[in-house]
């Protein structure tokens, strides 16, 4: 059998040289060591806060879901939720049981709470000033701290004076007394 481009055979073993070049390449820099084995906690309070502040600016969106596990002498169960989050202005939680019985949805945008129970068929609607969550989950957040939990910047030292900084656990530590107590 003749080939019908004569270069053929040595345009595939090029092909093929290369690729396997460019499989040694990408699997020797996947084995490398890493720039910095062990990482340091060497940071000031002030340098914690302005990393977690310039990392929760760069994220826009967070889309999640995981399962709630509760486990006590009195009672155990699960459910699942699914999570929707976007900077600046929307949360989305939906809450599902077993056998994927839907129990609720929570709305949360700059003007607006809704909590839909699906199970009872009805809406709490409210404002997004903190007081819906307050009257309904016994909770003291505004809006903004709601999103900024949501994407792991839990804390607003703005106000409140550091008590105390060490660090634990693979990580930093910074606690905050409450200017309000």
């Amino acid at each position: 059998m003749r080939w019908p481009h004569a270069g053929a055979i040595a345009i595939t073993a090029r092909v093929a040289i290369m690729a396997t070049a460019g499989m040694a390449v990408v699997t020797a820099s996947g084995c490398a060591s890493p720039e910095r084995a062990t990482r340091e906690l060497t940071l000031g309070p002030a340098q914690v806060v302005e990393r977690i502040e310039a990392r929760g600016g760069l994220i826009n969106s967070v889309r999640g879901d995981g399962v709630l596990t509760i486990e006590s002498p009195e009672q155990s169960g699960s459910s699942s939720f699914e999570l929707n989050l976007r900077k600046p202005d929307s949360l989305m939680v939906s809450l599902s049981g077993p056998f994927g019985i839907r129990f609720g949805v929570l709305s949360f945008s700059r003007d607006r709470f809704v909590f839909y129970n699906y199970q009872d068929n009805y809406a709490f609607v409210g404002k997004s000033d903190g007081s819906t969550l307050h009257d309904m989950f016994n909770l003291r957040m505004k809006f903004d701290e709601v999103l900024r939990a949501f994407t792991g910047e839990f804390f607003t030292p703005g106000g409140d004076s550091l008590e105390s900084f060490r660090t634990g656990d693979g990580g930093y530590i910074l606690v905050y007394r409450s200017g309000a107590g």
